[in-house]
């Protein structure tokens, strides 16, 4: 398999607020896209991408059952939102922060993919 990435800040604005994060080892992709508009929105990428990323990380490969990958997906990505949340309550400059995220994840041969 051959994995590539690009991204663009489009025509209206002038920061990228996209953070991608490739793991073809675990078979883990992320891809996050700071909520244009909003405060912070590369901030809330980046945090988004690490954090669902070692969540998971340490979860996938022990893990065989379908539906506990799900619950790790949706407990990553919960957690995820939790610390973003978290950060804007206490920093002025990251208020109303937010971002989307898509995680993929390969396993066996088998793909999942889990937009929140």
């Amino acid at each position: 398999m051959i994995v590539t990435s690009k991204t663009d800040t489009g025509k209206v604005r002038t920061n990228n607020e996209d953070s991608i994060l490739i793991d073809e080892g675990r078979g883990i992709f992320i891809l996050a896209d700071g909520m244009g508009g909003h405060n912070a929105g590369e901030v809330a990428s980046r945090l988004a991408v690490d954090m669902v990323h070692d969540f998971l990380k340490e979860k996938i490969g022990i893990m065989e059952d379908d539906d506990k990958i799900l619950l790790a997906l949706d407990a990553a990505v919960m957690k995820a939102h939790e610390v973003i949340k978290e950060k804007a309550k206490f920093d002025i400059n990251l208020r109303e922060m937010g971002t989307t995220i898509v995680v993929l994840v390969i396993r066996a041969m088998e793909i999942s993919i889990i937009p929140f």
